[in-house]
C-alpha cells in the first residue's frame, strides 16, 4: 500500500509561483536546474502544476528564493 503525499500548503503556494519567481529573476529552466541542481524536467512539471516537489527539491528552490523551509 502506498502512502499518500500531501504537502505543506505553504509548499503548494510558493511552487505555484515557481515561474513568476524564475521569470523575475531573467533565469531560464537550464540555469535555474544550474543553480539549485533541481533537473529541468522537473521544475518545468512544477512550473505547469503536474508536480509538486519532494522535500530536498522543493528546499533547495526555497534556499534559492527565499521561501520558507520545509523542515
Amino acid at each position: 500500500m502506498s502512502k499518500i503525499f500531501t504537502p505543506p500548503e505553504f509548499v503548494v503556494k510558493n511552487i505555484r509561483t515557481l515561474r513568476k519567481s524564475r521569470n523575475h529573476k531573467g533565469l531560464s529552466l537550464a540555469e535555474l536546474e544550474r543553480l539549485t541542481d533541481v533537473f529541468s524536467s522537473h521544475l518545468c512539471r512544477y512550473e505547469i502544476h503536474g508536480a509538486v516537489p519532494q522535500k530536498d527539491n522543493y528546499n533547495k528552490l526555497a534556499a534559492f528564493f527565499g521561501w520558507e523551509a520545509w523542515k
